[in-house]
């Protein structure tokens, strides 16, 4: 119902548009400040495959980037480190309603992701700087007590690079994979971590993993790992997440 009422709904007879706008202008590189307005012809850097940005079938990487390893798979992309400004406007909104707004838009650039592979640690966002009508204290889990997802850190870290973070994702994720674990049994992995086809239930090619590993660069230039489990936490995942 919230949904709907902030962002429009088209259900049944009472639907109604956005109460938001949300205007994005032109990335820029990251030494960069300048930004124009976004045109629809925007294009971003052509098309590469897993080893072009660095994931390549030798490294431990490319476990997290597998299905766009052939050149028929590759993606565009936004460049690592591009900068954009979002603005979100709203003259129906009341205050409270348009801070709690912005609370979710950090929630989003904190804990959320975009794109191919985004649960497998690509394609996050940072918020790196704010201006205009926002609420002074932070965004936090538990401005959200209805959510159904939580956070949780994973791994020692932190680590000073992007690469380094992204090879302990992949070596975490390989081992709550492991076909010998007896946590998550063959016929099971697929519902904690996903499956392209690989011990799917019978007549079911592919399905998304419930878990999500999202990195996040903090304030003092390091990456960290966590992730995004569903809440209440299955016993199957919780298993294999212990394992």
């Amino acid at each position: 119902a919230e949904e709907a009422r902030f962002f429009g709904s088209v259900a049944g007879d009472q639907g109604h548009a956005s109460l938001v706008a949300i205007r994005v202008l032109a990335g820029a590189p990251a030494n960069s400040h300048s930004a124009g307005v976004a045109h629809a012809s925007q294009r971003f850097e052509p098309p590469k495959t897993a080893n072009e940005i660095g994931c390549g079938n030798m490294n431990e990487a490319g476990y997290l980037a597998f299905n766009i390893r052939k050149p028929e798979d590759a993606r565009a992309q936004i460049p690592r480190g591009t900068r954009f400004t979002a603005e979100l406007r709203s003259a129906r909104l009341s205050q409270p309603d348009f801070q709690r707004l912005c609370q979710v838009f950090r929630m989003l650039c904190q804990f959320g992701s975009l794109g191919a592979r985004s649960r497998r640690t690509f394609g996050c966002m940072r918020l790196a700087e704010e201006s205009g009508d926002c609420p002074p204290q932070p965004a936090t889990w538990q401005l959200f007590p209805n959510r159904r997802i939580e956070w949780r850190e994973v791994e020692a870290g932190p680590w000073s690079s992007e690469t380094a973070m992204r090879k302990a994702a992949a070596v975490w994720l390989k081992s709550k994979r492991n076909r010998n674990s007896p946590a998550s049994p063959k016929n099971k992995r697929g519902e904690a971590f996903g499956h392209a086809g690989e011990d799917a239930p019978k007549g079911e090619r592919r399905r998304a993993s419930p878990v999500i590993l999202r990195p996040f660069l903090g304030s003092d230039n390091q990456f960290r790992l966590g992730i995004i489990v569903p809440k209440p936490l299955p016993s199957l995942i919780a298993n294999a997440l212990l394992s």
